[in-house]
């Protein structure tokens, strides 16, 4: 079957890539023809001169400050050059392009089966509901499916909930990567949406090995921060929680840290949580990493959960399904017990079956 996919794969981000990889590569393994649909989102994107103001600040108001991240940009770069030669070697991308839902809805790519992928493309605290991502751009009568599509909140408006259920109303089949995305359907009237595993835990362990090796950065005897949101507070955390080893720091914000670790692409993440002993991080796929890898870890909240549209609820839902909820924001590491990972690895199994039991399911429709 020739399948198309739709995600956020653009974004430089390492859950992304990560996340758009495994699907497609599970799909391939299932043996299915699978693209990427390159729709690049252009009608959200920021401008050149806004982005640089956003990420080291504005050169008219603070000129120094402006002035001593320059030298970041050479980091930034080689960053960009190793999460190009990652989707290089490894995406299978359409070959036409799409820069807007319009421009989608005009020229469709064909294919036999249309799935909204995995990450928080249903998330409308981004950008709002973005349409190409419900497939409002596939032919009608198409079969369409979704497969552990994300909210990523713990909340929808009334408005909200009316629009998702317009736009899945065409849709075959039905995935969450949370059980609050579950619910959340649930309320807009779909009770038969499945909760289906992020696709980075559907493939073997070796595979992320294999990658892992292909790293530029090759550390030992090291503890890892990995925070998408930086607060001193998660930093004073992070310090009482790691403090047998020398702590490494990887960020995507250069203003954080210049002994941080900027210059990493997807093989370099990958490397950095398998070799680290123990792991601090706000980041989902951080956690997934750590858990793949069988690390020692604690989450902390990429957001306060006071915030209405915080994040939280797709590491609660998975630290709570494999019985990990005393890694969420511990005081301190004295009462924890070890992670028995035979079991975790055995909770992970069963879940995997059930979920590539689902891909197995709607591709053969």
């Amino acid at each position: 079957m020739k399948i198309g996919f739709v995600t956020t794969h653009q974004y430089q981000n390492f859950g992304t890539f990560l996340q758009c990889f495994a699907l497609q590569k599970i799909l391939q393994i299932l043996g299915h023809d699978t693209e990427i649909i390159d729709y690049r989102r252009e009608e959200f994107k920021r401008s050149t001169v806004e982005e640089a103001r956003i990420t080291i600040g504005d050169f008219r108001k603070n000129p120094m400050s402006y002035i001593s991240n320059i030298p970041a940009w050479f980091l930034l770069h080689e960053r960009r050059t190793l999460f190009d030669k990652f989707a290089k070697d490894n995406f299978k991308i359409s070959q036409q392009s799409w820069k807007t839902s319009d421009d989608l809805k005009l020229n469709p790519p064909q294919y036999d089966l249309y799935m909204s992928g995995s990450d928080q493309i249903w998330n409308p605290a981004i950008c709002g509901f973005i349409e190409p991502y419900f497939l409002t751009f596939a032919p009608k009568n198409s079969l369409k499916v979704s497969y552990a599509s994300s909210i990523g909140l713990s909340h929808l408006s009334k408005i909200e909930m009316e629009q998702i259920s317009i736009m899945l109303s065409t849709y075959k089949f039905l995935s969450c990567r949370e059980k609050t995305g579950c619910k959340l359907l649930a309320d807009c009237g779909y009770t038969k949406v499945e909760h289906v595993l992020d696709p980075t835990l559907l493939l073997d362990i070796s595979i992320w090995d294999a990658m892992a090796n292909k790293s530029k950065i090759n550390k030992t005897n090291y503890n890892l921060c990995y925070f998408l949101t930086e607060t001193s507070e998660k930093r004073a955390q992070a310090k009482e929680l790691l403090s047998d080893a020398k702590i490494e720091n990887l960020t995507t914000d250069f203003r954080y840290s210049k002994e941080a670790i900027l210059a990493a692409g997807p093989y370099e993440f990958l490397s950095l949580i398998r070799n680290a002993k123990t792991i601090v991080t706000d980041s989902f796929h951080g956690m997934l990493f750590s858990i793949l890898f069988c690390k020692d870890f604690y989450m902390l909240p990429r957001h306060q959960t006071t915030d209405y549209n915080h994040q939280n609820s797709r590491i609660i839902d998975m630290l709570s399904s494999l019985g990990l909820s005393s890694r969420w924001c511990p005081i301190s590491k004295a009462n924890i017990s070890p992670i028995d990972y035979t079991i975790i690895k055995n909770k992970i199994n069963i879940l995997r079956l059930h979920s590539i039991e689902y891909l197995q399911k709607v591709t053969k429709v």
